[in-house]
């Protein structure tokens, strides 16, 4: 059984679908699956229209950054899967590689880098996020 499955099977935890995109289960890198961390960044990112690589989840973003980010995706009511890179060190190592950028948090939308924190904003405040998001999930 997977650590995962048997830490939600035995904490009875029952999440249920959001807005970010599944369970936790589906946020949940784990280490030892013999798919290399490129490949899964690669799978992920062009898996789901809109990811956020983060410190934490929306629900508890553990970063001012990430908390300023998922707030301005959230504004777009945007559907958005997230990654806590935290959790999941073997994302925090090699994304900046895959990304070509050094922080977190990352957004992609539609396969594409779209940047991190500061670019999310200022394209939230010129509304170009909100039109990036709404072309996104289309």
């Amino acid at each position: 059984m997977r650590f995962v499955d048997l830490f939600l099977q035995r904490n009875k935890v029952n999440f249920e679908s959001a807005s970010f995109g599944g369970s936790v289960a589906d946020h949940i890198y784990i280490q030892g699956n013999n798919m290399d961390p490129i490949d899964t960044i690669k799978n992920i990112v062009e898996s789901n229209p809109i990811v956020i690589f983060m410190k934490g989840s929306p629900q508890f973003p553990q970063c001012g950054f990430s908390m300023r980010t998922v707030e301005a995706l959230k504004a777009c009511n945007a559907d958005f899967h997230h990654v806590d890179v935290i959790a999941n060190p073997d994302m925090r190592q090699h994304l900046p590689s895959y990304s070509e950028w050094p922080t977190f948090p990352q957004v992609f939308v539609n396969g594409e880098l779209v940047g991190g924190c500061d670019i999310v904003l200022g394209m939230y405040q010129s509304g170009e996020l909100q039109q990036m998001v709404g072309e996104a999930t289309a």
